[in-house]
């Protein structure tokens, strides 16, 4: 949570948050990998499951899906494996 629901309406959180043209946003995407957006009350963005936004207070939404390059590469290696094995 940011913690600024009782900021006054003229300081303009939303558009602090995500930048000129979602400089921000864009940023902490590129430079993590990271999918971000701003949800909750004030963020505009509408809820998929409600058709609303929330009504929680704003605040960033980070996801982010790690994928371990070992086992990635354990896995090619077993298909390559089971590839070889295979009768025509």
């Amino acid at each position: 949570m940011i913690g600024l629901e009782h900021a006054p309406p003229t300081f303009d959180l939303r558009n602090k948050l995500i930048g000129q043209g979602g400089a921000n946003l864009h940023y902490i995407r590129n430079e993590t990998g990271a999918m971000v957006t701003l949800r909750g009350k004030g963020s505009g963005f509408i809820e998929p499951t409600t058709g609303a936004e929330s009504m929680e207070p704003l605040h960033l939404c980070v996801e982010y899906v790690f994928v371990n390059e070992q086992l990635v590469q354990i896995f090619l290696k077993e298909y390559n494996v089971s590839n070889q094995e295979a009768p025509l």
